[in-house]
């Protein structure tokens, strides 16, 4: 019932409920690291952040880099996301950046010194861990978070982070994104396409109590 959800919960569930909309009879739809066509129609994923400018920061559960390419074999990415991950500027959110393994303390090393010339307001590198050793990705790698709490220039940040040599990819995510959902504790639901300029406004639960009550049969 949609009493018993949290208002974070509630909002997220009222975001992809609308996502849900947007898929269409016969479309290849790619769903986070789902398995991947040639190409995609469609691609329906959540961010760890996101600008007015649907710049995104993913990575939070270390898998950016299958995020990444299935976002970009898609011919239309949809972001769901509750209201609280908008945020005028990215980068309160840590940054991922995926490396290989074999010297990574060189390529960390490369990062911090990259970020002294660049504009952020912090330049604290971490290996993200699982337990006591390193956190691995699907494809074998490690994860430096980088926490930036401010990234005065994304595209310059993406850039420079790729030309480091040790970087797999980083979790900026920049003109992927085509729509965002924003979902919000009352129900209400929000639908930004950033080619049209326009924003749908809807309200999920009105006629009930019971936001799940069209997927009992």
């Amino acid at each position: 019932m949609i009493k018993d959800l949290s208002p974070i919960d509630k909002a997220k569930y009222v975001a992809a409920h609308r996502a849900a909309d947007l898929v269409q009879s016969g479309m290849r739809v790619g769903l986070g690291t789902g398995s991947t066509a040639a190409w995609l129609d469609l691609t329906i994923d959540g961010a760890d952040e996101f600008d007015q400018e649907f710049n995104l920061i993913k990575g939070g559960g270390a898998a950016l880099l299958q995020e990444k390419i299935v976002a970009t074999a898609s011919d239309q990415m949809v972001v769901i996301a509750d209201a609280g991950k908008e945020v005028e500027t990215l980068g309160a959110f840590p940054l991922p950046v995926e490396v290989i393994p074999f010297g990574w303390q060189t390529t960390r090393t490369l990062i911090e010194e990259a970020l002294d010339t660049m504009d952020v307001l912090g330049t604290l590198v971490t290996l993200r861990m699982n337990g006591e050793a390193p956190k691995i990705t699907d494809e074998g790698n490690h994860i430096l978070d980088l926490h930036l709490k401010r990234i005065g220039n994304v595209r310059q940040m993406a850039l420079v982070l790729n030309q480091i040599p040790g970087v797999v990819e980083n979790g900026l995510f920049i003109d992927i994104c085509d729509k965002v959902i924003v979902g919000y504790g009352n129900g209400r639901v929000e639908l930004r396409d950033l080619n049209a300029g326009t924003v749908a406004t809807d309200l999920l639960g009105e006629s009930g109590d019971n936001l799940f009550s069209d997927l009992a049969d």
